[in-house]
């Protein structure tokens, strides 16, 4: 089941963000969702390590 989420970003990141997902030819949503997937599964791995040690 998908949420809705408000997000606001300050005018940097929005405009690189914009640029990012405008070369890449995606959708905002699509590439905001990647981006916090990606951001999830580097999290993940992280702790993974040091939960390892």
């Amino acid at each position: 089941m998908s949420k809705v989420l408000s997000l606001k970003l300050d005018d940097t990141a929005y405009q690189e963000t914009e640029r990012i997902r405008k070369r890449l030819k995606l959708p905002r949503n699509t590439y905001i969702r990647k981006a916090l997937n990606h951001f999830n599964a580097l999290y993940s791995r992280k702790a993974l390590g040091r939960s390892i040690r």
